[in-house]
């Protein structure tokens, strides 16, 4: 592989790194974790259970300690790449083993170093160094601190490379700069782009520019029309956003909410009634084109509707409005669709969407039926517990745990999540000692972003 200027081999600081790692201070979970002890970390997590001394600040270390692990000494560049794609949500966290595996000679660095950009870590000024890198990865970081008026040619080419990742960090440097200029160029982007990723993305860049053009909502609704769904998405978004709204957005949203059924008109619809928009006759239409999704829907465009329905949040509904949403829920919590069933009786049970106390606890208890162990599709029975969990019944903790010990990956992350939603993230411990490098590694994420954000136990209902 061709060096980057300006980066070290691997038996420079990454190594450092690993022999700061491997002391020996610390606990018996803390020195497993550290030297990658998967057999002696399992034990010493049992162990620590079987004394109920598991304390969450220690069960954080040792997840970050499993995930440094995991990104210093994997056996292979693809190992390394796969296990940082795994840990992207806790990169701020394990930011000194990114560090240190940028200064690899292998295909590995430039994961590291584009995951770096994305959290900051790496300013503009220094990931600019590597913006002809002929490595992808590296290319990308280096077009992220393409934000100078002197580099508008490079960012423009940047959006035409060969590499998804490459164009995707281009319109990153497009938004941060902010030059009405660009907007021809994003509209081709979101028109022609063969990545959907970077076709959603460009919408988006589109709508946020300061100078948007007076005819951009045309130029949008071309796209609406020839989109895929994760396109027309982006583009009803667009629709509601400042700059677009007040240069024929509007009219735009009017118009799709009269012509579109389905799934579009749910799209078009949650837009609308999850935005601040304070229009009266735009948000009736809009609710009823809910509603009538709700009772009359497909399986898709029922649960897309229950999923956007705003009965809470920073977007308050209207008066009015809540009723009618709460109905329809009503109505689909006894569905005969047992996917539709679980979704409203969902958004009934979590607390935040603001059903009155009696729907909310008649709901749990419906999830309660669907979550028992011995009664529900495995699949599906995870997922009413994860729901439970995400509503703070602190009484599906036992199921929730015994999930751990499922032999299917899905079900054992599921359970971190939900003990991470019940504030109980370090009874997951036993997760870091998985023998799946996937889950241990995800799951470790889960437990340090729990860790950050300060998640709290529930008030027990």
């Amino acid at each position: 592989m061709k060096r980057v200027a300006g980066v070290r081999p691997l038996a420079g600081s990454l190594l450092l790194v690993a022999a700061a790692q491997l002391g020996c201070g610390g606990s018996p979970m803390m020195r497993a974790a550290r030297q990658g002890d998967i057999a002696g970390l399992r034990g010493a997590i049992a162990a620590a259970e079987a004394r109920g001394r598991v304390a969450s600040g220690d069960v954080a270390d040792a997840a970050r300690a499993v995930v440094a692990h995991e990104i210093l000494h994997a056996p292979t560049p693809e190992y390394a790449a796969a296990r940082m794609r795994d840990a992207r949500a806790c990169a701020f966290e394990v930011d000194g083993a990114l560090a240190a595996r940028a200064t690899a000679d292998d295909a590995s660095a430039g994961e590291a170093a584009l995951e770096r950009v994305e959290t900051g870590a790496i300013g503009d000024r220094a990931a600019r160094r590597t913006a002809a890198s002929v490595d992808d990865r590296w290319r990308a970081a280096g077009v992220w601190g393409l934000t100078r008026d002197e580099d508008r040619d490079a960012r423009l080419r940047a959006l035409v490379d060969g590499s998804p990742l490459v164009r995707r960090a281009a319109l990153r440097a497009i938004v941060e700069r902010d030059d009405p200029a660009d907007e021809d160029a994003l509209v081709e982007a979101a028109r022609l782009d063969p990545d959907p990723l970077v076709r959603a993305a460009a919408v988006r860049a589109a709508s946020r520019l300061a100078g948007t053009p007076a005819d951009i909502a045309n130029r949008l609704r071309d796209l609406w029309t020839a989109g895929d769904d994760p396109l027309r998405q982006q583009v009803a978004v667009a629709f509601a956003s400042p700059a677009v709204l007040r240069n024929g957005g509007r009219e735009a949203l009017a118009h799709l909410l009269a012509v579109s059924s389905g799934d579009d008109a749910v799209t078009v619809a949650g837009v609308v009634l999850g935005s601040s928009l304070d229009d009266p006759e735009l948000r009736a239409a809009a609710m009823g084109q809910l509603v009538f999704a709700l009772a009359e829907g497909g399986e898709r465009a029922r649960i897309h509707a229950i999923a956007v329905a705003p009965l809470g949040g920073l977007a308050k509904p209207r008066p009015g409005e809540a009723s009618r949403l709460l109905e329809a829920l009503r109505k689909a919590s006894k569905d005969e669709d047992a996917d539709v069933r679980m979704a409203a009786l969902g958004r009934l049970a979590d607390a935040r969407a603001g059903a009155p106390a009696d729907d909310r606890a008649a709901a749990i208890q419906a999830l309660e039926a669907l979550a028992a162990p011995d009664q529900t599709p495995a699949v599906r029975g995870s997922r009413a517990r994860l729901l439970l969990a995400e509503a703070g019944d602190l009484r599906v903790q036992a199921w929730v745990e015994a999930d751990l010990r499922s032999t299917e990956s899905a079900t054992r992350l599921g359970a971190a999540d939900a003990l991470a939603a019940l504030g109980r993230a370090s009874r997951a411990a036993r997760l870091l000692a998985d023998d799946d490098p996937s889950v241990r590694t995800r799951a470790a994420c889960t437990i340090l972003l729990a860790s950050r954000l300060g998640h709290a136990a529930p008030a027990p209902r």
